[in-house]
């Protein structure tokens, strides 16, 4: 489970509380994360007293936890956004724009808990961010063109978004999908 929240003025503020579904083995690549979460509401009161208790005041938090038979247990905190699109998946569920709130906070702008409890618009009942993995190979050369280069892809926005990175020669490793829910 991860808890994406931010805290304003010493009052945090939880997002998103998701399922992570990894690789499995030991990079643990998270290549699923699921909202809501079952675990939601205990994994953001340990959350809460975790970033309390670093001193996390103002800005973004992302904790990690797992889930054992006494409840959540948390394998780390960071006072930063969450990777793998956390931002835009807290966006799509709530309407919070937690790069909007990350940045004014980092330039200083001050930001009360009730600013970040108002943006609240949630719309949807379910949502999650799914990394596609490529089979085990390499990407072909580029296909003919003006110039040989690759076409350059439009940036999708919204609900149902892809981005596909990636280069001519690039290899991917095996990996195989777990339900470990981490």
């Amino acid at each position: 489970v991860s808890v994406t929240g931010f805290s304003a003025a010493g009052k945090f503020v939880p997002l998103a509380a998701v399922d992570r579904f990894t690789s499995g083995g030991p990079a643990e690549i998270s290549l699923t994360r699921a909202w809501p979460s079952p675990h939601a509401e205990a994994a953001v009161e340990v959350t809460r007293r975790a970033v309390e208790a670093l001193g996390i005041d103002e800005g973004p938090s992302y904790t990690q936890l797992r889930v054992s038979r006494g409840g959540p247990e948390v394998i780390r905190v960071a006072a930063r956004l969450g990777g793998g699109h956390d931002a835009e998946l807290v966006e799509l569920v709530t309407g919070v724009d937690l790069n909007l709130l990350a940045l004014s906070a980092a330039l200083g702008r001050p930001i009360a808990a009730s600013e970040v409890v108002g943006a609240f618009a949630g719309t949807v009942g379910a949502a999650a961010t799914r990394f596609l993995v490529a089979p085990p190979g390499g990407l072909g050369p580029p296909p003919p063109g003006p110039g040989g280069s690759l076409p350059v892809a439009a940036r999708a926005e919204g609900p149902g978004s892809r981005r596909t990175p990636g280069r001519p020669g690039l290899r991917r490793p095996p990996r195989a999908a777990t339900g470990s829910g981490k």
